[in-house]
């Protein structure tokens, strides 16, 4: 991951990036299980349809922050 976040940031962003990307994935592992705890608790019936689009929410989120944070150094992309 350090050679993805050095490829798509540059060398100058990249500490603050990977510590951004590193924090994120830990967040993403306490809330991410407990969030499908309450949803399995309240909402059992919807369960999957409700963490799908909880997902998709999530990594659209990512994907923007992706494509607005990135330096342009890329060809082509998204």
């Amino acid at each position: 991951m350090p050679a993805f976040v050095l490829d798509v940031f540059g060398a100058a962003k990249m500490p603050v990036m990977y510590g951004a990307i590193l924090t994120a994935w830990s967040a993403g592992g306490i809330v991410g299980p407990q969030l499908v705890a309450y949803l399995s608790d309240h909402y059992a019936t919807q369960l999957a349809l409700y963490a799908f689009l909880c997902d998709v929410a999530v990594l659209s989120l990512g994907l923007a922050l992706a494509n607005t944070l990135r330096d342009g150094k890329e060809k082509g992309g998204l």
